[in-house]
């Protein structure tokens, strides 16, 4: 099931979702969320090898921190994460 049909099915998030920042691997959604106060990876199928543990009460749902370890799967699963230089790009200042 796709990420998109089972929050449907909800009557509330379980999480406050940035909608913007949800991409798929196969049938496995990633994105953004603030969770307790602080930002979250929410991973909804695969846990796709971030360091996760289970979302409580949610089937499927996993919960991983914004940490560097993070940040280095993101950039192997979507690249356009990575940093980039740009000082070569033209400048508004």
């Amino acid at each position: 099931m796709r990420y998109i049909d089972w929050l449907e099915g909800k009557s509330k998030a379980p999480a406050s979702t940035y909608e913007r920042s949800l991409h798929y691997v196969g049938d496995t959604a990633v994105f953004m969320a603030h969770e307790n106060g602080e930002d979250c990876i929410l991973i909804y199928g695969d846990p796709l090898g971030f360091e996760a543990t289970p979302y409580p009460g949610e089937q499927g749902l996993w919960l991983a921190p914004c940490n560097h370890a993070a940040a280095c799967r993101l950039r192997e699963l979507f690249p356009f994460t990575a940093p980039s230089p740009v000082l070569s790009y033209p400048r508004t200042m």
